[in-house]
């Protein structure tokens, strides 16, 4: 239905150009004062600027989800962590990612806009991080309570957990996709 109709219109946004070998362009549109829009080459070292962005956010969303991954694994199996280490381990995840949406929002988004369609309009993006970071309140309040003496119920954190992951990790590998230098 509708899902796959805004698929199909992303899709066909990224579409790339291939030169007479079949090799994909590095390409950028541009629009004229008139509407319409003209394609430039990136430079190599614009590019090469890009990749390294793309490499960095890819390991940084890599790190999340492992480590979400191992609090979530936690919550069906106590032998993993204990509870203070998961309290710990919670907390501390929050405050990163917290720490690397501030630093997306406000260093790296205008930056990207100049080349990449999907952070010129980042209200989408930070829409995503007010609904995650929801969820962190959600989380960061629970383990509060259990940090201060409440006993942690790991099927109730692991509900936590579900309420938005979803959401965390279509985010994480969005702007992951958006920056591969094929759109740029």
């Amino acid at each position: 239905g509708m899902q796959a109709a805004l698929n199909r219109v992303k899709a066909a946004r990224y579409q790339v150009p291939e030169d007479k070998r079949g090799v994909a362009k590095s390409i950028k549109q541009e629009e004229r004062m008139d509407g319409s829009t003209t394609v430039k080459k990136m430079r190599e070292a614009d590019r090469k600027l890009y990749s390294r962005y793309q490499v960095m956010m890819e390991s940084y969303h890599n790190h999340y989800k492992h480590t979400w991954k191992s609090m979530t694994d936690a919550c069906s199996d106590s032998t993993r962590m204990k509870d203070k280490e998961l309290i710990v381990t919670g907390l501390s995840f929050i405050s990163y990612l917290t720490m690397h949406h501030h630093i997306e929002e406000t260093a790296f988004y205008p930056i990207l806009a100049s080349r990449i369609p999907d952070f010129q309009n980042s209200a989408e993006l930070k829409g995503q991080h007010e609904i995650i970071h929801h969820g962190l309140d959600s989380l960061s309040a629970y383990l509060n309570r259990c940090k201060k003496g409440e006993d942690l119920d790991r099927s109730q954190l692991k509900s936590i957990f579900e309420s938005f992951e979803d959401i965390l990790f279509k985010h994480l590998d969005q702007e992951v996709y958006s920056l591969r230098a094929e759109y740029m």
